[in-house]
């Protein structure tokens, strides 16, 4: 998810969009074999849209998002 470099960050010192890829992989990590997302890339700016984007490709190996 691209946060490896703020592991010891605490949670409130992230900005908006690390905190939405942070509560994503929070999900991922418990292997659902779905996941709902509401408007995930709300409030995000256009370089952590791509961000998202690219990493949602790597959830499961295909983009099945729609």
């Amino acid at each position: 998810m691209g946060l490896l470099s703020r592991a010891e960050e605490k949670a409130d010192n992230l900005s908006h969009g690390e905190k939405r890829q942070l509560e994503i992989a929070m999900a991922l990590v418990q292997k659902p074999q779905v996941l709902l997302l509401d408007e995930p890339l709300a409030g995000l700016s256009g370089a952590e849209r791509e961000r998202m984007a690219a990493s949602s490709r790597n959830w499961t190996g295909t983009p099945r998002c729609s």
